[in-house]
């Protein structure tokens, strides 16, 4: 066991147990050296929520040189069952709590404004939706539209829901572990002409070597494992043989072939 989830199991943490040795760390989306930038107590939380217990567990923040990824090299490691044990648990909700309704209600009045008038031509798949509201909502309003999250439809077949004009993924990027397994499912389901839509926050400009990291955005204790520069998700488009457009520091769209119901949308 990890010395993360012994000092979870234990509830204290002693300065002498140590820290994993990843001073080495490679990068996972580029593969390049990485250094320890700082460390985040595991209960850090979304400053706007006010809990912020401390734990006393340090979660460590790696930063790639080349590429601008910050990420928690233990954190990466978890299993999907760990993570649902000790994240996405029965208080997760607490410390998210717009993960229900308000954020996807949000993105789905978005959603319909940019795209509502494409509605007959599109369809919609919402890869990470939680519980569904988005997709819901899209649907009563006349979209074609999916929804899809590893954590919530494990009786389901990823392979079996075919391939989408419009994929969305949400609030997505930052928890995932694996952001190549994420680009490459993402890409799996797109049709050639596909739009990958997404939000996740750049982290140009919100950090320094040899400071504390002070971003609001990296919080271990919702799951924020994975924070990418604007020079991150380059590399992955072009990875994956695409085009990255930022419609600001938290919305992005990839593609590589513009259909005709993205013009002049997301498109230009």
């Amino acid at each position: 066991m990890s010395y993360i989830l012994d000092l979870l199991e234990q509830k204290t943490f002693n300065e002498n147990n140590g820290l994993l040795n990843i001073e080495n760390e490679k990068c996972p989306i580029c593969n390049h050296d990485t250094e320890i930038l700082d460390y985040i107590d595991f209960n850090k939380n979304n400053d706007h929520v006010g809990i912020n217990t401390n734990s006393g567990i340090p979660i460590v923040y790696n930063l790639c040189d080349e590429c601008g990824f910050l990420f928690s090299p233990e954190m990466h490691r978890w299993t999907p069952d760990q993570f649902s044990k000790y994240v996405y648990n029965d208080t997760y909700i607490k410390r998210d709590p717009d993960y229900v309704y308000n954020r996807a209600s949000e993105d789905a009045e978005v959603i319909i404004k940019r795209f509502g008038q494409h509605k007959d031509v599109i369809r919609h798949l919402d890869y990470g939706g939680g519980e569904g509201v988005l997709s819901k909502i899209l649907r009563d309003n006349g979209f074609n539209s999916t929804s899809y999250d590893p954590f919530v439809n494990k009786d389901i077949n990823i392979n079996d829901l075919g391939k989408f004009d419009l994929i969305t993924s949400f609030e997505v990027f930052e928890h995932v572990p694996d952001a190549h397994n994420l680009m490459a499912t993402l890409t799996s389901l797109r049709k050639p002409d596909g739009i990958i839509y997404f939000s996740t926050l750049i982290s140009d400009g919100k950090f320094e070597k040899n400071k504390k990291i002070d971003w609001w955005y990296a919080v271990p204790r919702v799951g924020h494992i994975s924070l990418y520069s604007n020079k991150t998700l380059i590399h992955l488009s072009k990875k994956y043989n695409m085009i990255l457009g930022s419609l600001s520091d938290a919305r992005h769209v990839m593609w590589d072939i513009i259909p005709d119901w993205a013009k002049g949308t997301i498109i230009q």
